[in-house]
């Protein structure tokens, strides 16, 4: 975590502790400014220039310099690769925050104050040092700086950046904490484990955030939740003890937390219900914050920390994590810490095994839950597919795939494809990525899509359930709220906007009103995004980057070398690394070893996959007479490797390219390697599980299936993505300018 000593001292709470200075400073916030090119500091006498020259003439202009002229714009979260900007400059964020619950909120405030300006002027004079709102487009917060007392760049690693707040430098402690939360990966790990809520193969915190999903395989800083008036945290279960982190234990064991199949609320859990699974994960341990967390608890007459009261109720502990247990006798501890991977989900055999080799046990799985009892089998079987246990995903490949199209089948083969236009850029197949980011639901492929829907309800109903998350309920309640406020916008001289204006409204309403229809149906709206399991080893493929002495040997026989060939190739190539050695200690002269290349070889073998393909490509053009598209010359190709035993062609994606490594897309030549698990956007059992562990079930236990995942229900208002017209459309605008976020 940056190197730096201070931060395995627990570097955060002395950063905390130095940002004194009375009312008008409060604990920084880091966030992060995305822009084009990157700058050492902010150039106020631009606010809103760029935002100007790029609306200029639009139909949102008015709105876009509002937003961008209040302030620079950042997110508590990267953005730049979702808006299409290069760099996303870590800022903090001092002074008292001045919250607004909707972009309609604060757009009505800059108007009522007589523009962003004035607005700012009168924040800046109460000592507020930035604004925050709601994200209705990508959720969470954004954040509007109103000073440059309050508003400074920092770096996310290396070098002394000075924070200014009123005029004072902070220093090497605040430089240290920021570069933690701009998120560096702990150096230490210590393995834990935590209880969550699986709904449609998603993981979900059980109580507070719960709505909130916990994505697998990458670091997650924890946020303090909610307080309530009484200094606890809100949840879904009422309030609870306020201790920010994420909470997670040394063992899959939490025997208060579970179903009571004696239906008597006096008694403890009995049962574990089938929607609650353990998962295995990492939390960050560079912070030493249990001596922290013991200095703070009450002394007992023994002079030993009370346990009870050993716990951190401030502020979250970045970068660590201390042990807590709710009373002494507790059977473990609690580990809270401030940043959490989650590795796999366990299986409940993995679970007993755990548990019994510690000598403890876990609640039993609820038996009988649902018809037939069968449900915690398809549990079973949605954690082993989602930890990699069950035997086709052992081999197989977790991928996702979008499409405009609506289909419950994948359907390539070469053969049917041999007339096909436009060579892809990796070879015909079947396209897939590895990285859900990519091309999830909501993922680069998924919004290029999106984005080349003409306008129309359908367009507004998909960006609806994008910007809730693909919750239908929460999108039509959304659009609901959007169709009422444009039909009271629409009627003649209510406000006085004047005819043109309610014009405008009036037609957003009907289109509203269409895409309320959309909603209500339960039809898929929008791209589809497929999440399957590609049914074959990833060491089989053809690496387009690696040379074919690192290639899977059904690529190295297509190539031509023979087992024999590469074994006098391996010897002559060590006789010449022997030789160079032996020159360079002065012992002989330096004389090249002869590499030999086998008469069937139709490449070197430093050659790489791409460089194959290129020449099976030409040799594909030669047997067909250069008739037919590209395309067709790339389904040979895909035939030839398919009948050599290569399921396909691996490429490391364009943000894993720069590193040489990484999450990878995979080009696939034959559909029946192709399993669905998940289509987004159908409902019931099957969407959670996938086609094919739905066709072990009879048609009674699905349907049964389907009735228990009807809970499965979250919800958090936003505001719909809208048009052109709208103010998030507007907001969207500003985006990545120099004037806006």
């Amino acid at each position: 975590m940056g190197g730096k000593k201070e931060v395995a001292e627990g570097i955060v709470e002395q950063a905390l502790k130095l940002i004194t200075g009375g009312a008008e400073t409060a604990a920084p916030k880091v966030a992060y400014h995305a822009t084009q090119e990157p700058f050492e500091n902010y150039d106020w006498s631009r606010l809103g220039q760029t935002t100007k020259e790029n609306t200029s003439g639009t139909s949102v202009e008015d709105w876009a310099l509002a937003l961008a002229r209040l302030g620079p714009w950042s997110h508590e979260k990267p953005l730049s690769k979702k808006i299409g900007m290069k760099t996303d400059l870590p800022v903090m964020l001092t002074g008292k925050e001045r919250e607004f619950k909707s972009l309609d909120h604060l757009a009505k405030a800059i108007s009522r104050n007589g523009g962003p300006e004035a607005l700012r002027g009168k924040l800046v004079s109460k000592g507020y040092g930035h604004v925050s709102v709601n994200d209705e487009e990508f959720g969470g917060k954004s954040y509007v700086g109103l000073s440059p007392e309050y508003f400074s760049i920092t770096k996310a690693a290396g070098g002394r950046t000075g924070y200014q707040t009123k005029g004072r430098v902070i220093g090497d402690a605040v430089d240290a904490a920021m570069r933690l939360i701009a998120g560096v990966e702990p150096q230490k790990t210590a393995k834990a484990y935590k209880l969550f809520k699986q709904r449609e193969g998603k993981l979900y915190p059980l109580f507070v955030d719960a709505n909130e999903e916990v994505p697998l395989n990458q670091w997650l800083k924890a946020k303090a939740g909610e307080q309530a008036a009484s200094g606890k945290v809100r949840s879904k279960i009422g309030e609870l003890a306020y201790r920010p982190g994420w909470h997670a234990g040394d063992l899959p064991i939490a025997t208060h937390i579970g179903a009571r199949s004696h239906g008597n609320p006096k008694l403890p859990p009995d049962t574990r219900p089938s929607d609650q699974v353990w998962a295995e994960v990492d939390m960050a341990d560079d912070v030493d914050w249990q001596k922290i967390a013991n200095e703070r608890a009450r002394m007992t007459k023994k002079g030993t920390p009370d346990p009870k009261t050993a716990h951190i109720t401030d502020q979250v502990p970045y970068g660590g994590y201390y042990r807590y247990k709710t009373n002494p006798n507790m059977t473990g501890n609690w580990m809270i810490g401030g940043d959490m991977r989650v590795n796999r989900v366990l299986t409940d055999d993995e679970v007993k095994a755990i548990n019994e080799a510690a000598g403890v046990s876990d609640l039993p799985r609820r038996e009988g839950y649902g018809p037939g009892g069968f449900v915690d089998d398809i549990v079973k079987m949605a954690g082993k597919i989602v930890s990699g246990a069950d035997e086709p995903a052992k081999t197989g490949i977790r991928a996702y795939h979008s499409s405009p199209h609506d289909f419950d089948k994948f359907e390539w083969s070469p053969r049917t494809s041999m007339t096909g236009e436009g060579a892809q850029a990796y070879g015909a197949g079947l396209y897939f990525a590895e990285n859900p980011s990519v091309s999830d639901r909501g993922g680069d492929y998924w919004r290029q899509f999106f984005n080349k829907m003409p306008s129309g309800p359908e367009r507004s109903a998909a960006g609806s359930m994008f910007v809730n998350k693909f919750d239908r309920d929460l999108a039509t309640a959304q659009t609901e709220r959007n169709l009422k406020y444009n039909e009271d916008r629409a009627i003649p001289g209510r406000y006085g906007d004047g005819p043109d204006v309610e014009e405008g409204h009036r037609l957003l309403a009907d289109e509203e009103r269409q895409a309320l229809d959309m909603l209500r149906s339960g039809k898929i709206v929008g791209p589809r995004t497929y999440e399957v399991n590609i049914n074959a080893d990833p060491n089989q493929f053809l690496d387009w980057d690696k040379p074919l002495s690192e290639q899977p040997e059904a690529v190295r026989r297509l190539a031509g070398w023979t087992p024999e060939a590469e074994a006098e190739y391996r010897k002559a190539s060590k006789s010449d690394t022997d030789a160079l050695l032996a020159a360079l200690e002065g012992e002989s002269q330096y004389v090249p070893a002869k590499m030999p290349q086998p008469p069937g070889a139709i490449l070197p073998f430093s050659a790489t996959g791409d460089e194959l393909h290129q020449k099976l490509f030409h040799q594909a053009r030669r047997e067909l007479e250069g008739r037919g598209a590209s395309g067709a010359y790339s389904a040979r190709v895909a035939e030839k490797l398919r009948e050599a035993g290569i399921p396909g062609i691996k490429y490391l994606d364009a943000g894993s390219r720069g590193a040489g490594e990484g999450t990878r897309n995979y080009v696939v030549f034959d559909d029946r390697l192709i399993s669905i698990i998940r289509k987004y956007g159908i409902a019931g059992a099957s969407a959670m599980l996938g086609y094919n562990l739905m066709e072990q079930l009879d048609p009674k236990q699905a349907l049964a299936a389907s009735m228990a995942d009807q809970d499965y229900q979250s919800s958090r208002p936003q505001r719909s993505m809208g048009g052109n017209n709208s103010i998030s459309g507007a907001l969207n605008v500003a985006r990545g300018l120099h004037g806006g976020m």
